[in-house]
Order: structure tokens, then sequence, then C-alpha cells
């Protein structure tokens, strides 16, 4: 599904999203959840994206629905791996996830690979990285020219936006906070990891709680 121009949501992973930006250099954001791998790089290949034209995959946080795939498609696709620095350790396994997160974890681990960069002050593609913390403590969201990545600090039901549930989020009035920045950020689409893509337009009696 074509977003905006050069801006995909792809339906491999219909339960968390993952999103294409297409250009010289593509961009995978979020990977989906496990076992959609097959599915995603198929894809691809219907798009006539061919995986070694796949230069980064961007990590909005260190849930499992959203690093479910990654090690199968770094390894496909070559690509460089960005994450927040925060969140790195629980992508890796190094620390424990909080809260409800650790019972999944017991159950649902994918495999990641090595060489996972922490976001920095490099540039990727026009894609500015902002911080975003509340629903995992190094959460950020994408802004790649009028659309926004939003991972998880949002969701969409049934075309209007909603908070993620508190149980989920590692801090709520964090996540809350966080919200509040879209006020002050300029796009025309919102791209949430569960729910459709919406117009800023959606967004404005939401914010006005935030």
């Amino acid at each position: 599904m074509e977003v905006t121009s050069g801006v995909f949501m792809l339906r491999a992973s219909p339960q968390s999203h993952v999103y294409l930006i297409r250009g010289d250099i593509n961009i995978l954001v979020d990977t989906g959840v496990p076992g959609a791998g097959r599915r995603i790089l198929g894809e691809l290949a219907s798009m006539d994206v061919q995986t070694d034209s796949v230069g980064a995959i961007l990590l909005t946080h260190h849930d499992v629905d959203h690093i479910g795939n990654l090690k199968r498609l770094a390894e496909a696709t070559g690509a460089r791996i960005f994450a927040p620095g925060e969140d790195i350790p629980y992508i890796t396994g190094e620390a424990a996830r909080p809260g409800i997160k650790r019972a999944i974890a017991l159950f649902i681990r994918p495999a990641v690979p090595e060489g996972i960069s922490p976001f920095g002050r490099e540039e990727i593609k026009e894609v500015r990285v902002i911080p975003a913390p509340g629903h995992t403590k190094g959460h950020v969201i994408l802004l790649y020219k009028n659309v926004l990545f939003a991972g998880d600090l949002l969701r969409a039901v049934k075309g209007e936006p909603a908070p993620m549930a508190d149980f989920m989020n590692w801090d709520s009035k964090l996540a809350a906070g966080s919200i509040g920045l879209l006020k002050s950020l300029d796009f025309d689409w919102i791209c949430p990891a569960h729910g459709a893509p919406m117009p800023r337009e959606a967004l404005q009696d939401f914010l006005k709680d935030y």
C-alpha cells in the first residue's frame, strides 16, 4: 500500500506494520512479527525491490513484534541496522524486558544479528530521529519528508488515533508527553505500527488532551 510518494506500508505483517522508504537506497522501518520474514522478502520482490538495494533497517524500539524478522532481513539484504541506544540491550538480550514484556520474551525470542548501531548524528536518507520515550525507554519516532513513522507512540483504531494500553508502556506519563511532541512537528501523514496510516487532520481532536 502506497501511503504517499516513495513510502509504502507492506502487507506481509498486518499485526505490526513494516514500512518501506523507496529510493536509490531503500530503507525498512521495523521488521514485523516473528515468522513474517519470507513474506516480507516476497513482497519486496513483487515490488521489484532488490534485496541488496535495502541499505538500512531502522527500529523504533525493542518490542518483539518490531524486531521479529530482523536477523533474516539483515542477512538477506546486508543492510545496516540502527536502533535507539537505550533499547539495544533489550534487543540483544543483554537486559531483561520490563513488565509483561519479560513474560512475552520467555516464549518469543526472535534471533537477532550482531552489529546493531545506535542512532546518532548520522543522517540516514533525510530521516530525522526524534526521541519519544514512554512506550519503551528508548522509543523513537522517525520523520521523513512529510511522513512520521510513529512506532508504538500511538495506534489507529478504526481510523482514529488512540494511546497504547498502559500495561504495555514502560512509563505512560512519559508516553503522554511524547505524544504531545506531535503538536510541534510538521508532517502530513502518520504511520503507526498498529492500524492504518492517518492524515494529520485525524489527530486534531486527539492531541487536545496532550
